[in-house]
Order: structure tokens, then C-alpha cells, then sequence
């Protein structure tokens, strides 16, 4: 039966769960889902009425979208199927909270504590969306013809000791390299002034703290996690601006962003301002 993850009705399945969809009329567009993830990393083929359309790795909270795709009239099913089996977990995972590959799970959690024995979970599914559209979305930003960046949820206004930066990236062939994934915070950001700002902060490191290197990352297959950049104590509030990018871990080298829906510079992709408020 579903669960209340925060505001959002939740549902979890194990091993294998259909979502059945009638449309009226063709349609063309994408299936978006937002992911929880148990204790240990899934990875969730997607498949629409048989044809596999996505792989999605969940090993922390994320967006996933479809590829664009078209449903026929009538009757269609997304099949979800976790590729590596159930886990077997105890009790309400909401009264734990925390994930060893993602770390504290965002939202305030209502747990029940009297939910007790053994339980076989794979991943839990919320807030589907239909998404109809004629064209393909654009990714937000092309790295090295490898990985791009599909989905990012930049906050409006931050307040507190970090900055948390969901993001969900998909692997266009294989990767083959470790590499590292790198975003800078620069600010405050000041009216009239040419002088480039200074960095504020950064966050250098693998996915999942550093649980899921890109060396072993699949065509089709799209990884989202949450990235958790410091803001150091007593910084002045004001617009900082975000930007990312990745590099090879072992030569240090940028990957280049061939493509982008967003402003780039030096191999980096700005992703956008916020507002740092006071605490």
C-alpha cells in the first residue's frame, strides 16, 4: 500500500512493477518519476508495452524522464524491473532516514515505528508525471559526447550550511574513465562590477559518495543524486552564481561541453544564480 514520503503519496514494489496507462488517442511525450531508494543501489529498467526505453540507477532520491516516446490509443504498460533483485530490509526505512549511498533522504519524514519484520524492496515510485510533447527536450549541458545533464533543481533561495543541488545525468556511451564531478559556487554577485567574483565554495567528487565511478557507468542509463556543496559560515548574503563540470581523475584534464542549453565557459557549464538568504 503506499506510504506518505513527506507530502507525496509513494509506492515501493520489489523486483518488478507495472503502471498501467490508457490513452484515448495516440500520444507522444515523456514519462516523468521521481525515485526513493532503499539501502542498497538498483538499477530499473523501464520498459513501455515490452520495448525497454531506460535504465535509471537509484541509490538516492532523483527525477528520472523517459527518452521522448509514443503511446498508443488504448491500453499501455510501463514496466519497472529491478535488474539487480529486492533487497531485504526491516520494518519503515522513513524511521532511518538516511542512506549509506546518499546520506540523510530530503523532507521531513513521518515514520511508523510500529511497522515491524521483514520487507522485500527494490525502489519506491512518486509524482509520475505524463509529459506531452512533440519534440525532444534538450539536455541542459554535453560532456565530452559522454555524459549529459538531463535534469538540475537549482533553489530559488538557500539558507543553512550547504547547498543541495539535485541532479540526474545520463551515459551516452560508455564511459570508461574514473571521473570527477566538480561545482563551484562564486559570489556575491554585485551590479556593475566587471571583476569576475570570487570563489566562494566548491565540491570535488565521485557519485554517490564515490560509491558508483563512472568507469562503470552503461549506455542508457541515467544516474541522479544530490550534491551537497558547504557554505562556509559568516558568508555575506546575496545572488551567488553555480557552475559544473567534470574532469579526468587521473590526468585532471576538463571534459569539453560540446553541447549546452546554458551559458559555458573553460568547460564548464553555468547552471545558475540563487539567492543565499539570511539564516
Amino acid at each position: 500500500k503506499p506510504e506518505l514520503w513527506g507530502d507525496l503519496q509513494t509506492r515501493w514494489f520489489a523486483d518488478t512493477a507495472r503502471l498501467y496507462i490508457y490513452s484515448a488517442y495516440t500520444q507522444t511525450g515523456r514519462m516523468q518519476i521521481t525515485t526513493v531508494p532503499g539501502l542498497q543501489l538498483h538499477r530499473i529498467e523501464i520498459s513501455l508495452n515490452n520495448i525497454p526505453v531506460t535504465t535509471v540507477i537509484v541509490g538516492d532520491s532523483a527525477t528520472y524522464s523517459t527518452p521522448t516516446v509514443t503511446i498508443p490509443s488504448g491500453l499501455s504498460i510501463l514496466t519497472f524491473t529491478d535488474l539487480d533483485g529486492a533487497e531485504t530490509v526491516w520494518g519503515d526505512l522513513r524511521c532511518v532516514g538516511v542512506t549509506p549511498l546518499a546520506g540523510k533522504l530530503p523532507g521531513q519524514l513521518d515514520c511508523d515505528e510500529h511497522l515491524k519484520g521483514e520487507r522485500q524492496l527494490s525502489a519506491a515510485i512518486q509524482n509520475v508525471l505524463w509529459l506531452q510533447q512533440r519534440q525532444p527536450t534538450p539536455a541542459l549541458g554535453r560532456f565530452g559526447k559522454r555524459i549529459e545533464l538531463t535534469e538540475a533543481q537549482l533553489p530559488k533561495v538557500s539558507r543553512g550550511a550547504e547547498l543541495v543541488l539535485p541532479l540526474t545525468f545520463h551515459a551516452l556511451t560508455p564511459v570508461g574513465a574514473d571521473l570527477t564531478l566538480f561545482v563551484h559556487v562564486f559570489g556575491p554577485l554585485e551590479s556593475g562590477v566587471e571583476d569576475a567574483p570570487a570563489l566562494l565554495s566548491q565540491w570535488d567528487g565521485w557519485p554517490l559518495r564515490g560509491n558508483f565511478a563512472t568507469s562503470g557507468w552503461n549506455p542508457r542509463g541515467q544516474l541522479g543524486f544530490r550534491v551537497r556543496v558547504p557554505v562556509p559560515a559568516g558568508a555575506i548574503p546575496g545572488e551567488y552564481r553555480v557552475e559544473l563540470g567534470w574532469y579526468d581523475s587521473a590526468s585532471g584534464s576538463r571534459l569539453h561541453v560540446s553541447e549546452a542549453t546554458r551559458e559555458t565557459h573553460d568547460n564548464v557549464l553555468v547552471l545558475g544564480n540563487f539567492v543565499l538568504s539570511e539564516k
